[in-house]
């Protein structure tokens, strides 16, 4: 194999690293958030609630999104948008940075 080519499979192999890793670390973060609005919630299983909330994600963009706000408005818990959007960021900065140490 000449060298063009080994260059082009490493940044094959790079490629569907980088988005495996995506996948994982949106779908950890979208574990804990369900986790955090589980307990906002106060649902008696929280780890169920969390698995419905990473399947949401995955069903649709920005289910997870949509599955909490929607819960939350029907529960009556005050928390905004933003607030919602900025435990995403923290929890995916937290997840990406637990993916580097390993």
């Amino acid at each position: 194999m000449n060298a063009l080519k080994l260059r082009a499979n490493a940044h094959e192999i790079g490629y569907a690293l980088d988005e495996k890793n995506q996948f994982l670390a949106s779908a950890r973060r979208n574990k804990r958030l369900g986790q955090w609005a589980g307990e906002m919630l106060g649902k008696s299983d929280v780890d169920a609630y969390a698995d419905a909330v990473v399947l949401s994600g995955l069903e649709r963009h920005n289910g997870e999104f949509a599955h909490i706000r929607r819960d939350f408005d029907s529960a009556g818990v005050g928390v905004s948008d933003e607030d919602i959007h900025s435990q995403m960021s923290n929890m995916l900065r937290d997840v990406l940075l637990e993916m580097r140490k390993v």
